[in-house]
């Protein structure tokens, strides 16, 4: 294999894409995404491609692309919405009538510190994701944004219209299993603002 850069340029048409990786899979995956994008384009061109990773554990994860180590950048690229109070939540249920609303059976989930993954608990991650909801929300709102050209409106003319949405994880895990619909359906709601 060949251990040089290729760097080619971007296809003239190409449609802006946002990739969103949920848990330690989809971390992984975006994280292996920005590996093959900087040893195809080298630096990776943010007007028409943004990673974003969400995951409950804090990994300091990296890959080797051409001599170098690649990894997510912290709270750029790579969120950890981790750190979650699960039995404080739980304990004041009544001031969180959102989570209360979303997940009527936790007083199932296991009353630990949501510290290192959701360990195969879908109910654990989607109380992460309720838990960091608005500052999720506006990671991928921004994400959205400058995609979509909201600061350079008008140098997009004549290229194709709409955005790409890759949502990446694993159903058997925890963390992605447990907020990959909700966030399907934040992406959604975002673009409807959008419009």
């Amino acid at each position: 294999m060949n251990t040089q850069s290729a760097e080619t340029s971007l296809p003239a048409d190409m449609r802006p894409t946002l990739v969103i990786g949920l848990g330690g899979t989809g971390q992984r995956v975006v994280l292996h995404l920005k590996g093959e994008l900087s040893r195809a384009y080298g630096d990776i061109p943010e007007q028409f491609i943004r990673l974003l990773a969400f995951d409950t554990a804090d990994e300091a994860l990296s890959v080797q692309v051409n001599g170098r180590s690649i990894s997510l950048e912290k709270d750029r690229e790579a969120f950890n919405i981790g750190h979650t109070p699960v039995p404080n939540i739980v304990r004041n249920l009544e001031r969180q009538p959102a989570i209360a609303a979303r997940l009527p059976t936790i007083h199932t989930i296991p009353a630990v510190a949501l510290r290192n993954g959701a360990r195969q608990v879908r109910p654990l991650g989607l109380l992460a994701l309720l838990w960091r909801f608005e500052e999720t929300e506006q990671r991928i709102a921004d994400a959205i944004w400058r995609l979509a050209g909201k600061d350079n409106l008008g140098q997009r003319e004549g290229k194709t219209q709409g955005i790409n949405v890759i949502i990446a994880t694993s159903l058997v895990g925890g963390t992605g299993a447990g907020m990959f619909l909700d966030v399907a359906y934040l992406v959604r709601a975002l673009f409807s603002e959008l419009g």
